[in-house]
């Protein structure tokens, strides 16, 4: 996947790795509701905590969720 994926980048003149691409693709479907374990399977990580070092989650999105737990 990372090989396809670092493919498709280039033939879009797009300069990244495959992990800022990883990074996004993980955060946004955190932020959509797909919960952390389904998403290491999506990644294919064993182990949680690999999976979290992917994440990058947006203050306000805390904000949002601190503010509906209160």
């Amino acid at each position: 996947m990372e090989a396809r994926f670092r493919v498709l980048n280039r033939a879009a003149g797009i300069k990244t790795s495959s992990h800022a691409g990883r990074r996004s693709f993980s955060s946004r479907l955190l932020k959509s509701g797909v919960s952390l374990e389904q998403l290491a399977i999506l990644l294919g990580h064993q182990d949680t905590e690999v999976t979290s070092a992917y994440i990058q989650v947006e203050r306000k999105t805390l904000r949002s969720m601190y503010e509906h737990a209160l």
